[in-house]
């Protein structure tokens, strides 16, 4: 480990409120997409089956070249879902 990645000092108060909502967020989020995996898992799909169902049924018309780049994923990585 180098030397100015070492904590030297205890964290502030401010430090501290941020991590804490880093961490709630966290659980939150956890919370929020336990549900919807267990019924993605009913149907055999994941996460990203669901970003894609959604975006084409949002966007009727929706080519795959669009959905890529709203997803921010190439052609390889699309091609199980």
């Amino acid at each position: 480990m180098s030397e100015t990645s070492v904590v030297k000092t205890a964290m502030s108060e401010t430090d501290c409120k941020n991590f804490r909502i880093i961490e709630l967020l966290f659980f939150a989020y956890r919370s929020f997409v336990t549900d919807a995996d267990e019924v993605l898992a009913e149907y055999g799909f994941g996460r990203a089956h669901h970003r894609v169902l959604h975006f084409t049924n949002r966007i009727p018309g929706l080519t795959v070249a669009e959905l890529l780049d709203i997803l921010t994923l190439t052609k390889q990585s699309i091609i199980r879902v």
